[in-house]
């Protein structure tokens, strides 16, 4: 066996257009070599997304039972790393073509948890030791108005189609005012978005607007 299995130029040339079409810029994407996961004398193919390093490995499978290419990449669909034995060519482009969306879906998730351990003011949560109080009715019905105010604004950013699914969420949130403490509410409301974005129904400015929204009674309340 060849101490190579690397991917042709014209299938890099197939790759750049689907890492187009996929809404990503192809200058952050870089070649690598590097040895095969099946035979560390083997050398193949990596495409790494340099600014995240996550990475598809174009392998390959040699044996008297499975003979042909290998995908490994990451992110994957529901884990971080993803694998499949794709054979043949077209197979792989089709794995190609998931990972890419992974990598755009990653790329545009908002870091809530990130920005929330850091103390940005989406939603502030008392830290520990706060108590969990609830809000008071006229605190609750501050609340209220102005998620009718992120109902509004949602409304006039998504088909209509999809407000239906949104609205369910919405009404769990306000419901939830009248009866959850601050902070568990808190909580609630991000996971909220956060379900939202995941689930393709908001993107990810979208959640990060309504958010906002949402924070800047909630910090008053507070306060």
């Amino acid at each position: 066996m060849s101490t190579e299995q690397r991917v042709l130029r014209s299938q890099r040339n197939e790759v750049l257009d689907m890492v187009r079409a996929a809404g990503l810029e192809p200058r952050e994407f870089g070649w690598h070599k590097r040895p095969s996961r099946f035979d560390d004398s083997v050398a193949v193919d990596v495409l790494i997304h340099e600014p995240t390093q996550y990475a598809f490995a174009f392998d390959w499978m040699s044996g008297p039972y499975a003979n042909g290419h290998y995908a490994i990449f990451s992110p994957g669909e529901t884990q971080f790393e993803q694998t499949a034995f794709t054979e043949e060519w077209a197979a792989q482009r089709r794995s190609v073509t998931t990972w890419l969306a992974c990598v755009k879906r990653e790329l545009d998730a908002p870091p809530l948890w990130e920005q929330l351990a850091g103390g940005e003011p989406m939603l502030s949560i008392p830290g520990p030791g706060a108590v969990d109080s609830q809000f008071l009715p006229e605190e609750a019905a501050a609340i209220s108005a102005r998620i009718s105010e992120v109902r509004a604004y949602l409304a006039a950013e998504l088909p209509t189609g999809a407000m239906a699914a949104v609205n369910e969420s919405l009404d769990r949130l306000e419901q939830a005012a009248t009866s959850q403490g601050r902070i568990s509410w808190a909580q609630m409301a991000i996971g909220a978005f956060m379900g939202m974005v995941w689930g393709g129904l908001l993107a990810p400015d979208q959640a990060r607007a309504a958010l906002t929204l949402i924070g800047e009674a909630f910090r008053r309340l507070l306060n």
